[in-house]
């Protein structure tokens, strides 16, 4: 299928939409801290909402393709998600398994009896009782979720996004004159971002807010690493990770999952302190990225990650403004810049258990 951006961001937009209503109606906000990704429980519908979009799929035909992406679904445990690749390998294949969904549909394929009945029971398998939001899927409240959605300037969890970015605007700091630092957050990820020893692999790194907040302090690029095949755990980094403290806040509890803050206070040994709170960070739906932001982003992340992308930088920006200026632009190029790179780090990735 030749696709121009008339065709392809529509696409892209009707997967987003499939997969945050969906999310939505299950609570994914919450869900993720009783051992279920939303992210993947909602991939493959995501991916054949936009594969169903550029096949100009019936309403008929769609929806038999989600029935059958329902049967389709994979949860997969904590245990296998903190190794390292498999987090793409699974939504990789939840989205190989949309595309199928979307063509057997197309031929006429329709789903067993119940198939979203026998998606909730896999939910609950793990989760326990869940209660499925059939309206937000149903009606929605008018406007395009894909509009809500945030983006990060560093590679982190989205629950440590606020902490660390509210520490930023404290430093520079002195090791030797700060006694503590405490980090306030919604209860409800307390215990995912309160990890105060060394991570042990890649994807605990980006977790946790001790860990996070020491690479700042300490000036790490560690921070803006996106492959991290090596993890800083030197004395200037594990000090640091011992004057944090992160705690429950009642008023960010309260706020949330619509609101996603943190409020960090450091205090010194001469018993001062300096406070910061960031409850919307840079990159957040309501406060986006300009094109001079997303390419020092790409410049950070790549100069830090070691990957050498400078051939692919121009054309990429070029090739994304020319889609926003253009309803009619062709973008198989773009997307072969996009799957194109110079991999010498990205290749030397683990992909087994560290």
């Amino acid at each position: 299928v030749e696709l121009g951006s008339e065709r392809l961001l529509p696409a892209i937009v009707a997967g987003y939409e499939a997969m945050l209503s969906i999310g939505r109606a299950l609570d994914g906000a919450r869900l993720i801290y009783r051992g279920v990704w939303p992210t993947l429980a909602t991939a493959t519908l995501g991916a054949v909402a936009a594969v169903g979009n550029v096949l100009a799929l019936d309403a008929t035909r769609l929806a038999n393709a989600l029935g059958l992406a329902l049967q389709r679904v994979t949860l997969a445990r904590r245990s296998a998600l903190v190794q390292p690749a498999y987090r793409p390998f699974v939504l990789g294949t939840a989205a190989i398994d949309g595309w199928d969904c979307a063509h057997a549909a197309m031929a006429g394929l329709k789903p067993a009896d119940a198939a979203l009945d026998n998606y909730l029971h896999a939910i609950e398998a793990i989760a326990g009782p869940v209660t499925f939001a059939e309206a937000i899927v149903a009606d929605g409240d008018g406007t395009f979720l894909i509009d809500q959605v945030d983006s990060k300037i560093w590679p982190t969890s989205r629950q440590a996004l606020a902490s660390i970015a509210a520490f930023r605007t404290l430093l520079p700091l002195d090791f030797d004159l700060v006694e503590s630092i405490r980090v306030a957050v919604p209860a409800d990820y307390l215990h995912m971002v309160d990890q105060p020893d060394l991570p042990d692999s890649r994807i605990a790194s980006m977790i946790g807010v001790q860990y996070a907040l020491a690479l700042t302090a300490s000036g790490s690029s560690a921070l803006f690493d996106v492959c991290r095949t090596a993890l800083p755990s030197d004395a200037s980094v594990a000090g640091w990770m011992g004057k944090v403290r992160v705690e429950s806040d009642a008023d960010l509890t309260r706020r949330f999952p619509a609101v996603w803050g943190s409020a960090v206070e450091v205090r010194l040994r001469s018993g001062e302190s300096v406070a910061a709170e960031t409850l919307v960070p840079d990159g957040a739906a309501s406060r986006p990225l300009d094109w001079d932001a997303l390419d020092e982003k790409y410049r950070t992340l790549t100069s830090a990650s070691r990957l050498d992308d400078a051939d692919r930088f121009e054309a990429l920006g070029a090739g994304c403004r020319a889609l926003v200026r253009s309803s009619s632009g062709r973008c198989e190029s773009l997307l072969a810049l996009t799957a194109g790179s110079g991999e010498p780090r990205r290749n030397a990735m683990p992909v087994t258990s560290i």
